[in-house]
C-alpha cells in the first residue's frame, strides 16, 4: 500500500524512487539511474542495530539496486494536457464525427 501513498501530499517530499533532477543530458524526458548503498562497517552495524536486522540482511539490502526514476515537469504537463485534451474531444458529439473510427478487431 506505501506505493499508492502520495510522499508529496503526505510527507512533504517526493518517493526515494523519484528523483528531482534528470540524470541524462536531455532532461525533457523521463530517465532513470540505478543506484546501490556501500555502507561501512561501522555503518552496517549502526544500522543493524537500529533496525534489528543482521548485518547480513544490512549488506544484502544495501548491494540491490535502487532505480531512481525522473519525470519533467514539462513532459508530464504535456502528458497530461494531452490526454485531457483527447478525452474532451472524445466526449464532445461534434468532435466525435472528425474522429476515425478504429477497424473492428
Amino acid at each position: 500500500m506505501t506505493d499508492l501513498r502520495s510522499h508529496l501530499v503526505h510527507e512533504y517530499s517526493i518517493s526515494t524512487l523519484l528523483s528531482s533532477f534528470s540524470h541524462s543530458d536531455d532532461g525533457s524526458l523521463p530517465d532513470h539511474m540505478n543506484i546501490t548503498l556501500d555502507p561501512g562497517p561501522h555503518q552496517v552495524a549502526d544500522l543493524s542495530d537500529e533496525l534489528g536486522a543482521t548485518e547480513a540482511a544490512i549488506k544484502s539490502w544495501c548491494s540491490s539496486p535502487i532505480r531512481q526514476l525522473h519525470f519533467p515537469f514539462g513532459y508530464l504537463r504535456n502528458v497530461a494536457s494531452s490526454s485531457a485534451e483527447g478525452a474532451f474531444n472524445a466526449w464532445n458529439p461534434e468532435k466525435q464525427r472528425e474522429l476515425s473510427r478504429p477497424p473492428t478487431w
